[in-house]
C-alpha cells in the first residue's frame, strides 16, 4: 500500500500469470494458495490446511494426502510458498499474499475464499482452555487476521463471532486483557446483531 504508484507493476503481473498457469494446470493448488492468502503470512499451520483438505470443500479425490502433497510443491516450486525447518508451518510473502487476493478479486471469487477459511478457523481454533493453548498459540496470530474484516452474511458473521470469542477467551487466560475485550466486543456486536439482545 505504500509502494510509489509510478512503479511497474511488472513484478504482480508476473506473479498472476504464474498463478493462471497454476490454476489451469492444478486448480487444488490454485484453491489451496488461495485459502492460505487468508491466514497471518506467516506460520501457517498445516494440519489448519489439512482441515480444508479432509472437509467437503477440500479435495474430492480418494487420493487426497497424495493431491495435497503435490499442491504444496507446486506451491513451493513457484516460490509461492516456503515452508520452516520442521516441515510443518508455511509462510507467503506479504506481496504473493496481496496479489493472490487482487487475483481472487479479478475472478469474483474473495468472498467465496474468505468464507472457506472462515469455515476451517472456527473449526480448528479451540475454546482457549489451558489443555488447548499450544494450539491457540498457533493460531492466535490468524484470528487476529480474521478480527480485522467483519464479513457481510450471517452465516460467516456466526463463525467469525465464534473464532473471536475463542480468542478472546485466551487471550483472558494468557493475560492479554486488552486484546481479550477488544476482541470479545466484537464478537458480542456481531452475534446481538444476528442473533438478537436477549438471545441466551
Amino acid at each position: 500500500l505504500r509502494r510509489d504508484p509510478h512503479v511497474s507493476n511488472s513484478i504482480i503481473t508476473t506473479w498472476q500469470i504464474s498463478f493462471e498457469h497454476i490454476r489451469e494446470a492444478r486448480p487444488s493448488a490454485a484453491g489451496l494458495l488461495s485459502l492460505m492468502s487468508f491466514f497471518n503470512h506467516q506460520g501457517i499451520p498445516e494440519f489448519v490446511l489439512r482441515e480444508y483438505v479432509n472437509s467437503a470443500d477440500g479435495y474430492p479425490e480418494e487420493d487426497c494426502e497424495l493431491e495435497f502433497e503435490d499442491d504444496l510443491a507446486t506451491l513451493r516450486s513457484y516460490s509461492l510458498v516456503v515452508v520452516d525447518i520442521t516441515g510443518h508451518t508455511f509462510e507467503m510473502h506479504r506481496l504473493v499474499q496481496f496479489a493472490t487476493g487482487k487475483w481472487l478479486e479479478s475472478y469474483g471469487q474473495l468472498d467465496l475464499w474468505r468464507r472457506k477459511f472462515l469455515k476451517i478457523m472456527s473449526t480448528t481454533f479451540p475454546r482457549g482452555d489451558f489443555e488447548s493453548w499450544d494450539i491457540c498459540q498457533r493460531l492466535f496470530a490468524h484470528a487476529e487476521v480474521v478480527g480485522a474484516q467483519e464479513p457481510a452474511d450471517e452465516d460467516s458473521l456466526c463463525e467469525w463471532s465464534e473464532i473471536l470469542t475463542n480468542a478472546a477467551w485466551y487471550a483472558w487466560r494468557k493475560g492479554i486483557y486488552e486484546v481479550a475485550e477488544e476482541t470479545v466486543k466484537k464478537a458480542i456486536s456481531a452475534r446481538e446483531r444476528v442473533l438478537g439482545k436477549e438471545h441466551p
